[in-house]
């Protein structure tokens, strides 16, 4: 029994930003969506943005620059301390 107990207890989920580019939209754009994957099964959730492939590209890089540069403020307000 407590073995099992220990098995559920370090089960992590993992969650990530993808490009759902399956499906374009009139406006040229694909939806992002978070894939969240938790014992191997990924789900995918809407997010109600929708870019372009460049677009993407270039606020998912390391350190953002321009209009996808998030401001500390922005950053911060999901995550109060």
């Amino acid at each position: 029994m407590l073995g099992n107990f220990f098995y559920f207890a370090v089960m992590k989920a993992s969650a990530y930003l993808i490009l759902a580019t399956r499906h374009q939209k009139k406006s040229g754009k694909f939806s992002v969506k978070v894939r969240v994957v938790f014992q191997r099964t990924p789900k995918d959730y809407k997010t109600g943005l929708d870019l372009t492939e460049d677009e993407y590209k270039n606020a998912m890089v390391e350190r953002p620059k321009g209009i996808y540069k998030v401001s500390h403020q922005a950053s911060t307000s999901f995550f109060p301390t």
